[in-house]
């Protein structure tokens, strides 16, 4: 009987530690833009959702197909969309975060290869506690990247951000 009642209480303990193991945040819909031979930079995009009922902020994001990844987002000021590091993004309790086109994004520098349509390419996403997540983000003709919905934060239209994106071409986003 004691047995089983040790065996009862460790399987009990499994459950309740692989739960508190499970990520505070989810990471859907990652895509990566496929870049052409040369090309330098590019960009990564997913829905980023919060489960928890307590706010999670994305700190960092690493990654060995590049020199440098590094948190963005874009904004308009006086008629010009311009591109800016971001130190974090904060998740709110119950919400989501998008990046896409136009808004937050991963920006990919110093890529050390071209990425092909297919390809798969793997991120740790860090968060402010110290958690780090593994991903995986298939690559995409920019013409597939998708849009999607956000209450949190809308971003412009791809052709917009094209037109009106002010930076040189260190930083540009393909």
């Amino acid at each position: 009987m004691i047995r089983m009642i040790s065996r009862a209480a460790l399987l009990i303990a499994s459950v309740s530690a692989s739960f508190a193991m499970a990520a505070s945040l989810n990471f859907e819909h990652l895509q990566v833009r496929a870049t052409p031979p040369g090309a330098s930079n590019s960009g990564g995009y997913m829905v980023v959702e919060n489960p928890s009922n307590q706010s999670h902020a994305l700190v960092a994001v690493e990654s060995g197909i590049a020199k440098s990844i590094e948190l963005h987002t874009h904004e308009m000021k006086d008629g010009v969309m311009s591109m800016h590091k971001v130190k974090d993004i904060v998740v709110p309790a119950g919400g989501q975060v998008v990046f896409q086109p136009g808004g937050y994004h991963i920006m990919i520098m110093g890529l050390h290869y071209t990425l092909k349509v297919g390809d798969m390419v793997h991120f740790t996403m860090i968060l402010k506690n110290g958690e780090k997540i593994a991903v995986h983000a298939p690559v995409v003709a920019p013409e597939d990247i998708k849009q999607h919905d956000n209450k949190m934060h809308m971003g412009s239209s791809d052709s917009m951000h094209k037109k009106h994106m002010k930076m040189d071409d260190e930083t540009e986003h393909h």
